[in-house]
């Protein structure tokens, strides 16, 4: 239908899918030119991959949440949630920075 807006040509059009994970955002940063590198302590932000595939498998029933939440301990998922706190942090500060000095309207 003319005027009708849609995705389905491009898989990438938007900034973000209804997911994202670290690919993703890695991706974003490259598509605006802009040089950033996570935090090493974040391991580059690999946690978000996991928490969407998990996510993924727990909304279609490829398995349960009693199943995933035995496979990680209570410090794992501290240790995971300091990672990905650190790894969003720099991100959207890099981001910041990215519109604070207008780096866009070099491009």
């Amino acid at each position: 239908m003319p005027g009708q807006l849609t995705w389905k040509s491009e898989s990438h059009e938007l900034p973000f899918p209804g997911n994202i994970d670290q690919s993703e955002l890695l991706r974003f940063v490259k598509r605006i030119g802009y040089r950033w590198k996570p935090p090493k302590r974040s391991l580059g932000g690999t946690d978000l991959n996991l928490i969407r595939q998990m996510r993924n498998d727990l909304a279609h029933g490829k398995q349960t949440f009693e199943d995933v939440g035995a496979l990680y301990s209570t410090q794992d998922i501290v240790e995971k949630f300091d990672r990905i706190r650190e790894f969003m942090i720099s991100f959207l500060r890099a981001v910041d920075r990215y519109k604070v000095k207008q780096l866009y309207q070099r491009r």
